[in-house]
């Protein structure tokens, strides 16, 4: 596959077999050059946030030389929006109260925006009454229709011959640190290229289009999803696996898609400030969202049984262990308790 030079956030280093398998994609896919440009749907190289070879955050971007009139605390959690009234007028950090001359942005994320806003009173007077906060206003939509993307790993095992990705990050820790020395000294060895490149895929399924499922939604869900630009489901391959140990060789590919029928809740756990919040995602709750699950995950699995694909793999070491209904949902369903104690918001 060849890719436009000029291009911003592609890997400058690409895995000596990456061109080869995402030949053997497009061969089932159509390609997108770049999946940022407002029209995601096809096959792309995932573009990246680097900087020099290495992986550079929005604070490295922006904030590594700040402007003046920009002062930024560290460790300093934000406990409490202060209003007067209905207007913020600042906010509340380690006990300490800090005033806005104009005006108070909250951007906390997805999690900690409705967990501040709840415990500054804003939010569903009955939720804030049970956790004995004084109301500043109510306003039932905080804390509610949580939206986020579910997604499953599946793992073939290779054979040794055309391998192209191994449990690297599961190496020795004698290999590991040889590793992140080489890296140091002339930015050379595995970790130059273990995460680089990445191939990501937003699909648009016409079968699942034109299901039963799909049907018996609302219009506004059937309108949303019938958009040309909007995928159906999400598919990414070529990253390191952490349910696979050496010696395996292996090709990861994850599948996920976005529940459409049910949004999630935050709620507090208690007033204290430094409690996480419960956070109830309602995965996989409507059976819309079931029906995305098994059929995004059913063409997946046909996509990498192809003659190009399979003639490569010994076998399927993680994924469900049967194509029917419910044997697709059972590791979804395994993987629910984990997510909703112990996961992270991506961004």
């Amino acid at each position: 596959m060849r890719v436009r030079m000029g291009m911003t956030g592609l890997a400058a280093k690409w895995d000596p077999t990456f061109g080869d398998f995402l030949d053997k994609t497009l061969e089932y896919y159509p390609r997108n050059y770049d999946h940022n440009s407002g029209d995601p749907i096809g096959i792309a190289v995932c573009q990246q946030t680097t900087h020099n070879g290495r992986r550079a955050t929005a604070a490295e971007a922006f904030l590594s030389q700040r402007p003046e009139n920009l002062h930024i605390m560290t460790n300093s959690a934000v406990t409490k929006v202060i209003f007067q009234g209905k207007r913020a007028v600042g906010v509340e950090v380690n006990g300490k109260k800090i005033s806005a001359r104009k005006e108070t942005i909250l951007s906390a994320g997805a999690v900690d925006t409705p967990k501040l806003l709840l415990l500054s009173g804003i939010g569903p007077s009955h939720d804030l009454h049970s956790c004995n906060i004084p109301l500043t206003h109510h306003l039932p939509g905080v804390g509610k229709n949580l939206r986020d993307r579910l997604f499953l790993e599946l793992v073939n095992i290779q054979k040794p011959e055309c391998h192209h990705r191994t449990a690297y990050a599961d190496s020795s820790p004698e290999q590991m640190a040889e590793a992140r020395k080489q890296w140091a000294t002339d930015q050379t060895g595995p970790l130059a290229s273990y995460y680089l490149p990445q191939m990501i895929g937003f699909i648009r399924s016409e079968a699942i289009l034109r299901s039963e499922a799909y049907a018996s939604l609302g219009e506004v869900s059937r309108e949303g999803l019938r958009g040309k630009t909007k995928p159906t489901y999400e598919m990414f391959s070529q990253a390191p696996s952490a349910s696979m140990l050496p010696p395996h060789l292996y090709l990861a590919t994850a599948v996920a898609f976005h529940g459409t029928e049910t949004g999630g809740t935050i709620t507090l756990s208690s007033s204290d400030p430094n409690s996480a919040p419960l956070i109830d995602p309602t995965f996989l709750a409507d059976p819309f969202d079931r029906h995305l699950a098994i059929h995004s995950v059913r063409e997946t699995l046909a996509f990498l049984r192809t003659p190009s694909l399979a003639k490569d793999q010994i076998r399927l070491a993680a994924g469900p262990k049967g194509e029917g209904d419910d044997e697709i949902l059972v590791p979804f369903y395994s993987l629910l308790p984990y997510i909703i104690s112990e996961g992270e918001t991506v961004g």
